[in-house]
């Protein structure tokens, strides 16, 4: 157990433990409960964004013409874009990106005709942000929650004595905890862009160093 930030974190052993412990935690009359499965209890996706045109056909259709290329059905496929012509393909998890994009290299199968299937692993886009729409916590989404279904917002009783509408992070007036303007959505997108940042900066820095390190070994396999 920890307790850090006005906030007190309990992680149970195991799953029993963590259903008595939320039973007895929501007869206790606390203020709120962030409550997220545990890390092995989710189920991660591989994500690869389809770029082919589909004429229209359902998701239902292009999941099968998709298992009849590579013989890997994808779990879910969702419309990128207004238009909605980009697809996200949603494999199980024990599916890696690269063997996916293997397979649809090797694949000798016409995509509805086409004459080769673009695709291309999915990059997250650091302003997207993954927030719980049950609770609105921000480390995990709605199908990995084990709390109870919240409302944006939260009434209060002011100190004069009149209750209002506050957001339930910020503790702020005019807008609820799924809104852009609030400061607490504001930083978790600030911290998400430094770290993508942080991250290419890495992947620039190694690039470099191996370039630097092939350079290197051509020399001195010429001495």
């Amino acid at each position: 157990m920890n307790v850090m930030r006005g906030q007190i974190k309990i992680s149970p052993n195991n799953m029993a433990a963590r259903v008595n412990l939320l039973t007895e935690i929501e007869s206790g009359g606390f203020t709120r409960v962030i409550a997220p499965k545990p890390k092995a209890d989710r189920q991660p996706a591989t994500k690869i964004v389809l770029k082919n045109e589909t004429y229209g056909e359902s998701t239902d259709a292009i999941a099968d013409e998709i298992a009849d290329c590579i013989g890997i059905k994808p779990k879910a496929i969702k419309p990128l874009g207004r238009a909605g012509k980009i697809h996200l393909l949603l494999f199980d998890g024990t599916h890696k990106s690269r063997d996916i994009m293997e397979n649809f290299k090797r694949s000798e199968r016409k995509f509805f005709c086409a004459p080769s299937i673009k695709v291309e692993p999915f990059r997250e886009n650091p302003k997207h942000i993954i927030q719980c729409k049950k609770c609105y916590a921000f480390d995990h989404s709605k199908q990995s929650c084990y709390g109870k279904q919240e409302e944006p917002q939260i009434i209060i009783t002011t100190p004069e004595g009149t209750t209002t509408k506050v957001c339930r992070n910020c503790k702020e007036e005019d807008h609820g905890a799924n809104n852009a303007s609030c400061p607490v959505f504001k930083k978790i997108i600030a911290r998400q862009i430094e770290q993508a940042e942080a991250k290419q900066t890495k992947k620039e820095e190694r690039i470099k160093r191996s370039v630097v390190r092939e350079r290197e070994n051509k020399m001195a396999a010429v001495v």
